[in-house]
């Protein structure tokens, strides 16, 4: 087997940092000083420490965004001129607020109308029935009557929904975001005229990888934090059931409480804390990848051996990373693992943990 490639291993390790960005203050690190110069054909000489496994705390952390409950795109359904914006963007709504008006023009005409048909038709159909009753009118012409009204009433209706149609009204609580019009447009049926937005609940939208699947379950308390430094606590409500087929993720929903009005598409990231496992707290640059790419560390063995030994990212922060996968007890190639070829001696300079010299 050939060296493993610490370089590689660090460049495949940038995600790790993004979603980290901070400087691991307490991890097992690097020493910048050189390794003293030695014979050529003598083993590889490099820096390593005696370790101890801890217990980490297994977290998962999901980046994502916030998301309203729900958004509706509000449409014209009749045609005619902006009359009036009744509210200002930003503002709150309630179910059935008036938001825009379209200028109703002879349609309150109109329903004045049907409704004098109507008032006619009901009087031309009682006739109709004392006559019938009297035995001076036949059935048609009952059934004639009859008809003519509810002919007068769906006409009547038809006027009345298309008057309604002309003021456009919110559909549930939220806020009136965005207008897509102004006083005097004339509009058809189906022009876009604004939306409203629910934030409450807020919901944050992240997708999880296949290996975290497992650990996540509907009604799982989550920890968010938004890039603004705004934390608080929210619940898993949707785990899907299916990969997305480009990255192999499951989206994942949780939601919570928003009086304060967290705004729609925030950058946020979830956090959920699992159960307590035996680990390492490490900085990334140690990390190394093997021939087939496999991430792991370059450890030594009692005879002095170079090991390479894959391991598992328990959780990631501006402290470090915690790996899991390894011996309670273990020594650790920091400074040489470029040097060092698996199943080949090595000659280490033993040192104290960078972290804990530096408590």
């Amino acid at each position: 087997m050939k060296r493993s490639h610490s370089i590689a291993g660090g460049l495949a390790l940038l995600s790790i940092l993004w979603v980290t960005s901070g400087t691991f203050r307490h991890a097992i690190l690097v020493r910048a000083e050189p390794l003293p110069v030695q014979d050529a054909n003598a083993p590889a000489r490099v820096r390593a420490v005696r370790l101890k496994a801890e217990d980490a705390q297994d977290t998962i952390t999901i980046n994502g965004q916030t998301s309203a409950n729900r958004i509706a795109n509000l449409s014209a359904e009749v045609a005619g001129q902006v009359k009036r914006i009744v509210l200002p963007e930003g503002s709150p709504v309630k179910t059935g607020d008036p938001i825009i008006e379209i200028a109703v023009e002879d349609r309150e005409t109109s329903v004045a109308s049907a409704r004098a048909l109507v008032a006619q038709r009901e009087k031309e159909y009682a006739a109709a029935l004392r006559l019938k009753d009297k035995g001076f009118n036949s059935d048609i012409s009952l059934k004639n009557a009859a008809a003519q009204l509810e002919t007068a009433k769906s006409n009547l209706r038809r006027t009345e929904i298309s008057l309604d149609k002309t003021v456009i009204r919110a559909p549930f609580d939220g806020i009136f975001n965005m207008q897509s019009v102004h006083v005097g447009d004339f509009v058809t049926a189906g022009t876009k005229m604004a939306n409203v937005v629910d934030l409450d609940p807020i919901k944050i939208v992240g997708y999880a990888s296949e290996r975290a699947l497992n650990s996540l379950t509907t009604g799982q308390e989550v920890d968010v934090r938004l890039i603004t430094g705004t934390t608080f606590n929210a619940n898993i409500t949707y785990v899907s059931a299916s990969a997305d087929i480009a990255t192999r993720t499951f989206r994942i929903e949780a939601e919570a409480p928003n009086p304060d009005s967290i705004s729609d598409g925030m950058t946020a990231e979830m956090r959920i804390t699992g159960a307590s496992r035996k680990g390492y707290n490490i900085s990334p640059a140690i990390l190394t990848l093997s021939d087939s790419g496999e991430m792991g560390l370059m450890i030594i063995d009692e005879k002095n051996i170079a090991r390479f030994m894959p391991i598992e990212i328990l959780s990631a922060s501006p402290e470090g990373i915690w790996v899991g996968g390894l011996p309670d007890t273990v020594t650790l190639i920091t400074t040489g693992q470029e040097y060092a070829i698996p199943g080949e001696k090595v000659d280490p300079v033993f040192e104290e943990p960078a972290g804990k010299a530096a408590q």
